[in-house]
């Protein structure tokens, strides 16, 4: 059979609206000639995936810009439905269909063909010797070959920037990123006080932006602000007005090159300005002549992260100089992160350390792993530093002394020490010995999930979807490993108090955490 090949320039605007990197050109799939597909309704389309269906209505499932494989199952006896089903896919932003001949149709169905003419979708044919697996895997592969070139690409652009980083400074970084961009850039200070310049518009975006009091609407597809690292209320921005569009690949550049340029920033402060600075202050406050909180919040700026938040974590050791290594361990290995230390000594046997309130708890105790078998750790919520009280650090030694050597906690995990008291959990070991320890003993078994399921059914607060979501399972899977736990368990999930009873249960064996090893 002879096919007629159609083409549209209006499918123009589809391509634009698909043009990001993660997207494939229909053109390139139809190219692939160990696949034998055979264009019949052909535009410039974009792509990110490819589907296999045989629903009536498969939208719902499809993200945008996709392929659908299919056979026709659902059309066999009312091929004029096709009217209806590209109707749908194209209210859904499915731009091609693979039509599978010799099995359902014999070839591709003239109500299929005039729809996906009329509603813009590219259409062709696979051939019976073209297995739909053999489509899906090509395409996986090709996005992920595309992507590893990415990837390089994008390693070897940031190891230029490192390198002018080192030698020639914040000005030859610039000079490097605005070469790799094809842009004008500008690094100012929140005062529009000029510290790095390549261009003229880069800088007068950046102009606007402060005056405008950081409101970035507006920007075109080329142009970007991007936000540094603050030091209490002082930032600065990186501008960037580029000759070409800005994939996600440039805006991660831009990140690293902005990082980069936080570090040469810093590193500019010279240390005896700032101890000089420091004595100053001292001076001042045992004199009275500042307030308190303007000199201790000058003195603390550089440990406050972007929104001004410090994040405060108490260390605990049975002994004296236990604690005191502890201290020291901790401020060498932030002077190897280059950072700065702000401690205070509590007692004998237990000191806070001050960070930004941008670092992760597991971060933070991920510092101390070297110790973990002689430390508790105590970390609390990030606050401004109005917010650190004294009662706040009383409140953080009490939890963190609460805890077993080597075990550590958030501020948000107070609310569980009830639990580790020991009427409590004598009481909980009780039921966990019925239904947890089951569990334990049946994954230990089958190398089954059901500790695992549990644990995120609770922390989801029962929710099966949320708990699915977070497992990465579908929900009639979590669905069913639910009644399996039930079954195993002997209780009826379904009932208020059993589930009530389960949730402590569950919270007194998921608390405690090891020190992470780093």
């Amino acid at each position: 059979m002879m096919w007629k090949i159609y083409s549209v320039d209006k499918s123009i605007a589809l391509t634009r609206q698909a043009g990001q990197s993660d997207a494939l050109e229909l053109r390139w799939l139809l190219r692939q000639t160990r696949l034998q597909l055979r264009p019949i309704w052909e535009h410039f389309a974009k792509f990110r995936a490819v589907h296999t269906s045989e629903l009536h209505m498969p939208g719902e499932f499809l993200p945008d810009a996709s392929i659908v494989l299919t056979l026709g199952m659902a059309f066999e006896k009312n091929p004029e439905d096709f009217w209806d089903y590209a109707a749908h896919l194209a209210e859904n932003s499915v731009v091609g269909v693979g039509f599978g001949t010799g099995m359902v149709f014999p070839e591709v169905p003239p109500h299929l063909i005039d729809a996906c003419h009329h509603h813009g979708i590219a259409l062709f044919e696979v051939p019976r010797s073209t297995a739909f697996l053999s489509i899906t895997s090509l395409v996986s592969e090709e996005f992920a070959r595309r992507a590893r070139r990415q990837r390089d690409q994008a390693a070897r652009t940031q190891a230029a920037l490192d390198q002018a980083a080192v030698t020639h400074g914040l000005s030859g970084l610039m000079a490097r990123l605005a070469e790799a961009l094809d842009a004008d850039l500008a690094v100012v200070d929140d005062d529009a006080r000029i510290y790095a310049q390549v261009g003229e518009r880069a800088l007068n975006q950046a102009r606007r932006y402060l005056s405008r009091g950081h409101g970035s609407s507006g920007l075109g597809p080329g142009n970007l602000i991007q936000q540094m690292m603050s030091t209490g209320k002082r930032f600065h921005i990186l501008s960037i007005c580029s000759a070409r569009v800005l994939s996600e690949s440039d805006r991660l550049l831009v990140k690293h090159a902005a990082g980069l340029a936080d570090i040469l920033l810093r590193r500019a402060d010279d240390p005896e300005s700032l101890g000089a600075q420091l004595r100053s202050h001292a001076l001042a406050l045992h004199l009275g002549r500042d307030q308190h909180s303007e000199v201790i919040a000058h003195i603390l700026q550089e440990v406050v992260d972007a929104e001004g938040r410090v994040r405060p974590m108490v260390v605990h050791a049975d002994q004296p100089a236990t604690m005191r290594r502890a201290k020291r361990f901790l401020e060498a290995a932030l002077r190897r992160e280059e950072r700065l230390s702000t401690t205070l000594t509590l007692d004998d046997t237990t000191f806070m350390a001050l960070f930004r309130g941008a670092r992760t708890p597991t971060e933070m105790a991920t510092l101390m792993s070297s110790l973990q078998s002689r430390l508790r750790l105590c970390v609390g919520s990030a606050l401004r530093l109005s917010e650190l009280t004294a009662p706040t650090v009383d409140d953080l030694a009490l939890l963190c002394r609460a805890q077993q050597l080597g075990q550590w906690c958030t501020q948000a995990d107070s609310g569980q020490v009830w639990l580790r008291t020991p009427a409590v959990a004598e009481i909980l070991d009780q039921r966990a010995h019925v239904t947890w320890d089951r569990l334990v003993q049946v994954d230990k078994e089958q190398g089954s999930h059901f500790c695992e399921t549990i644990a995120a059914w609770a922390r989801a607060g029962t929710n099966l979807r949320s708990a699915a979501e977070a497992l990465g399972v579908h929900r009639h899977t979590m669905r069913n490993r639910m009644a399996k736990i039930a079954e195993i368990c002997e209780i009826d999930l379904h009932d208020p108090l059993v589930i009530a009873e389960l949730l402590l249960v569950v919270a007194s064996r998921q608390t405690p955490r090891s020190i992470p090893s780093g």
